[in-house]
């Protein structure tokens, strides 16, 4: 009987090793053998799977931007807006969330990293295009289905910069992620 590999699962595991990795010093430092020892598996299969470090960085914001559309869906999904007495206390609860949330595979060190290499690579830089407007697009269904009033576009603009914004400053500081965030935006929701 052949043995039947879950391939899904072997991509997760080597990505999840070059994001151990990546916590400990520099993207552009990691090679792909040092991934294959971390991840406990040949060099030749990570090549099997990933081909170059190129094709690993495009699948790591893939993953990094589904799960982070994942987190926000899973947010509106299990809150109604009516347990909250208005929109800017809703909103708070929404980025005090994300302030809490602590995604690891976002960090300022990996955001810098991933952005300089984009700049040197068309795909990678596609793909952190795509996911990132795949964020902004969940951001806005997501707005739209549980919020009365239809969002402008530049208060979506708004609602995506400080979601990363909240993302960004939370890593560098958790006290910044205590202030009431939505004071300089709260009248866009009167």
């Amino acid at each position: 009987m052949p043995l039947i590999v879950d391939k899904e699962k072997i991509k997760i595991e080597i990505l999840d090793a070059y994001n151990r990795l990546s916590d400990t010093r520099p993207i552009t430092d990691i090679s792909l053998r040092e991934i294959s020892r971390e991840a406990s598996m040949s060099h030749s299969k990570v090549l099997r799977y990933f081909g170059d470090k190129n094709s690993l960085n495009i699948a790591a914001v893939h993953r990094a931007g589904q799960m982070l559309c994942s987190q926000i869906i899973d947010w509106f999904e299990a809150r109604d807006i009516k347990e909250f007495s208005d929109m800017k206390a809703y909103m708070n609860a929404f980025f005090h969330s994300v302030s809490e949330s602590r995604n690891m595979l976002i960090t300022p060190k990996k955001i810098i990293m991933t952005t300089a290499l984009a700049s040197y690579s068309k795909e990678l830089q596609n793909a952190v295009r795509e996911e990132l407007h795949h964020i902004y697009v969940t951001l806005q269904e997501q707005f739209a289905a549980n919020y009365e009033k239809k969002l402008s576009e530049e208060e979506i603009h708004i609602i995506f910069f400080i979601y990363f914004g909240i993302y960004y400053v939370g890593f560098i500081d958790p006290k910044m992620t205590e202030i009431d965030i939505t004071k300089g935006i709260s009248q866009l929701f009167l």
